[in-house]
């Protein structure tokens, strides 16, 4: 959930230098980081720094896999946004079959963790969560 909570915190930096604009993609955000070095502290989920690399491409479609997060609404204008509290950012890829949990990153900066039924019934139904999942 602390990646999460820093991947908003850089999400949100990033929108309020480019008139309220997110990232079309997430590395594009990544020097609001600071520390360059810190990407993949961030970006891979503690299961995944030792097992895989951070990019895994961009996909069809209006969902990207960077990391060990999924990212929703890029390029998004925040400003246009009614209730940031509801609109999804990012969430954690299901890196292993057992995994019943999401962490899932809201626009006003706030991370909730979902049971695996709620998190698929708050995604948007053209976002295809078992094509962007794996470690």
């Amino acid at each position: 959930m602390s990646h999460l909570r820093q991947i908003c915190i850089v999400m949100v930096a990033y929108s309020v230098d480019h008139d309220g604009r997110l990232p079309g993609h997430p590395r594009e955000a990544t020097q609001y980081l600071g520390d360059l070095s810190r990407i993949k502290d961030v970006y891979l989920s503690p299961y995944q720094e030792q097992t895989a690399a951070i990019d895994r491409g961009d996909f069809e479609g209006p969902a990207t896999r960077f990391g060990g997060y999924v990212f929703l609404n890029l390029g998004l204008d925040l400003n246009e946004v009614e209730n940031p509290s509801e609109l999804i950012l990012a969430y954690t890829a299901k890196v292993f079959p057992e995994q019943t949990t999401r962490n899932i990153a809201f626009a006003d900066g706030h991370v909730e963790r979902f049971e695996e039924d709620r998190f698929r019934a708050a995604l948007p139904d053209d976002v295809d969560v078992d094509a962007l999942d794996g470690p």
